[in-house]
């Protein structure tokens, strides 16, 4: 059943009818299933997408079969915003779920922006909250040893989830691995040294965060 601009997110509440009634006209709903591409990198980028229910992960490709997993993606997200000023995105989204997404042609969404100051606005904060991951990125790759890495992975996960659900069970190990941009063998290693150190507790493929306050010194100092 197609969903309508104006009840998918708050961020939209700011726009006229006539500008909503627009963007309505300008978007097209699609489903996908758990482990299907939503957008490639470099490749061409007609759409800026919202994700209307479900999860994914935002995935930049760095060399051949080598990636490092940028973002969790979940309902009332966007995918693919820097559409807006390029010709192709600029990293691969894959469903993690069963995921509905309205794909809204950037051309229009780039007038509804530049003629509406307060959605403008709402949208630049969303991208700062990018920001800061991307800057937390940077930091984790350069400075942070193998356990800074992988508990500052955990951590990210754990808090950005919006489910009453665990995230964890929705990833494979190597997933995990990629998040922390390790190898999938250095993080099932990781995983049972922090279950040893009473930091977690597997529970097959979910992971339950005993110790937070001890993962966040490792993620700061590891």
């Amino acid at each position: 059943m197609p969903s309508f601009i104006e009840n998918l997110s708050a961020c939209f509440s700011s726009l006229s009818t006539q500008d909503i009634g627009f963007l309505n006209e300008k978007k097209t709903q699609v489903a996908y299933n758990k482990g299907e591409t939503l957008i490639k990198q470099n490749a061409f980028a007609p759409h800026v997408l919202f994700l209307n229910s479900g999860s994914a992960i935002t995935v930049l490709e760095t060399a051949a079969q080598k990636h490092i997993n940028v973002h969790l993606a979940q309902q009332g997200d966007y995918i693919g915003f820097s559409a807006l000023f390029s010709n192709t995105y600029r990293y691969s989204a894959t469903a993690l779920t069963q995921a509905q997404v309205c794909m809204i042609e950037k051309e229009a969404l780039s007038k509804v922006l530049k003629s509406n100051p307060q959605f403008a606005w709402q949208m630049t904060a969303r991208n700062w909250q990018q920001e800061q991951r991307y800057l937390e990125m940077i930091k984790n790759l350069s400075y942070k040893q193998m356990r800074g890495k992988f508990a500052s992975a955990l951590l990210y996960l754990y808090r950005t989830n919006i489910s009453e659900s665990s995230v964890f069970p929705l990833f494979t190990r190597q997933q995990l691995a990629d998040f922390a941009a390790i190898t999938v063998e250095s993080a099932v290693r990781m995983l049972k040294e922090f279950e040893k150190e009473g930091l977690l507790t597997l529970h097959q493929k979910d992971i339950e965060l005993t110790n937070i306050e001890s993962l966040d010194i490792i993620s700061k100092h590891g």
